[in-house]
Formats: C-alpha cells, sequence, structure tokens
C-alpha cells in the first residue's frame, strides 16, 4: 500500500460536509466554525494530517475523545427527587469498537492486507494512549 497523501481538495470537501450542530472537539472549536472556513483553513490542517503520517505520530490531543450524553425522553431526573435536593449519577464510559479488537490481531491483518511502514506506525499510534472523558450536561 502506498502512503496516504492529504490533500486541500479533500480535506475541505470533508470540512464542508460537517454537521454544523455536532458536538464540539476537545480544543472547543465548534463544527460550524471548521465548515464555515473550510477553505481558508484546509491547507493547515492538510500540512498537520500529512506531517502526522509522515513521522507516523499522532498527537495526543486527536487521540481525546469528549463523550456528551444525550437526553433522549422522560423525566431528566431519578424517579421521586425531581424537588428533594442533590442526587449522585454514576456515568460510564463505553469503549469503541476499535478497542474491543486485540490491537495485535489488528496489526497483523493490517500487515497481511499490505499494510506496512509509516502507515501502519501511524494507525499503531492512533490506537495507543487514548482516552475518553464524559462530559454531563455538555459541561468541561
Amino acid at each position: 500500500m502506498d502512503d496516504i497523501v492529504v490533500t486541500c481538495k479533500g480535506v475541505t470537501k470533508l470540512l464542508k460536509r460537517l454537521k454544523p450542530h455536532i458536538a464540539t472537539w476537545p480544543d472547543e472549536i465548534s463544527a460550524r466554525m471548521l465548515k464555515e472556513t473550510a477553505e481558508q483553513i484546509s491547507p493547515a490542517i492538510t500540512l498537520l494530517f500529512q506531517a502526522s503520517l509522515h513521522q507516523g505520530c499522532v498527537p495526543s490531543m486527536w487521540k481525546k475523545a469528549l463523550v456528551v450524553p444525550i437526553y433522549k425522553k422522560g423525566c431528566k431526573s431519578p424517579p421521586g427527587l425531581e424537588d428533594k435536593g442533590q442526587y449522585d449519577v454514576i456515568l460510564l464510559d463505553f469503549a469503541k469498537a476499535v478497542d474491543k479488537v486485540s490491537h495485535k490481531r489488528l496489526f497483523l491483518k493490517a500487515k497481511h492486507c499490505g499494510i506496512h511502514g509509516l502507515t501502519l506506525q501511524w494507525i499503531e499510534n492512533f490506537l495507543t494512549g487514548r482516552t475518553q472523558q464524559v462530559i454531563p450536561e455538555g459541561h468541561l
């Protein structure tokens, strides 16, 4: 497999496809801002991604996920506690599907499929040291 090449045209296209109301990234830049400034910022983002791929290393901030629980329906308060003071809630971090797969097995499969060199190193680096943080009510 050849090295991955990131282009300004591709980055611009992806940024313009962002849904403007999705959650803010850990750097607190909104999807709306990224979408609206896609053509102006795509050269810099292209350089960042291409440098990351060329070095086989992912910036630590790209490995941090913020998880915002979404209220669906019904009463937000636990039953019988609406006006009775403080209550505690337990939030769980759910691993992404890729975290349930053995990384060693994933790498062997990637090598078997022809992925090697810096691309494989980048994938390994991306999967190593990832973190998630639950943000209740969307507040840090």
